[in-house]
């Protein structure tokens, strides 16, 4: 039998970054709140010995930030639910549970919020490679833009290998430093 069980909650509100986009102005703290939240939802896959392996944010729509003003355009498994300002991880199709044996993931389809391991598909896959997306969906509901994307998928593929990105000042005036610091450290490799 199959051990899985499938919860349907209401999400009144829907995609996390299309609300973000009906925000007038978004403030670091909320996303602070946000990311908080997706952190507590890895902590417990964690501990429940599973990986995603697909989080992402959806940018098909208008982002307002500050005074900027940006088109963007990919899937989502991040919904939240307004009624407790809550942000919801769901589509675990990739997902895994780790175990003793050591899994290799090749990424299907979009991977700009993937982890080098993923794009290489030939490193085991950790903990570790979902807090990597997290990164880029930090990085990505502070500025609208994502880190990595070029473009085409293999220069894209090149930058996150390379971990090649920036932080624009356009695009990061009020980003405070600590935040900065956080998604440079987990934009970082292990040696192996």
């Amino acid at each position: 039998t199959n051990p899985f069980s499938i919860i349907i909650s209401e999400l009144v509100h829907g995609r996390l970054f299309d609300y973000l986009c009906t925000q007038s102005i978004i403030v670091e703290d909320k996303i602070a709140k946000y990311i908080r939240q997706l952190f507590e939802a890895l902590n417990y896959l964690q501990q429940c010995k599973i990986v995603h392996l697909d989080i992402q944010v959806n940018k098909n729509c208008f982002y307002f930030f500050i005074e900027f003003i940006l088109f963007l355009n990919l899937a989502e498994n991040l919904l939240i639910q307004t009624e407790f300002d809550q942000v919801k991880l769901c589509d675990f199709g990739d997902a895994i549970r780790l175990s003793n044996l050591k899994y290799t993931y090749r990424v299907n389809g979009n991977v700009e919020f993937a982890a080098p391991e993923l794009i290489e598909g030939n490193q085991t896959v950790h903990y570790k490679t979902d807090i990597w997306s997290v990164g880029v969906v930090l990085y990505t509901l502070l500025s609208g833009l994502s880190p990595f994307l070029d473009e085409t998928e293999e220069q894209t593929c090149a930058n996150i290998l390379n971990i090649d990105f920036n932080f624009p000042e356009s695009q990061f005036p009020y980003a405070f430093q600590p935040v900065k610091d956080l998604i440079q450290q987990i934009f970082t490799r292990e040696i192996k």
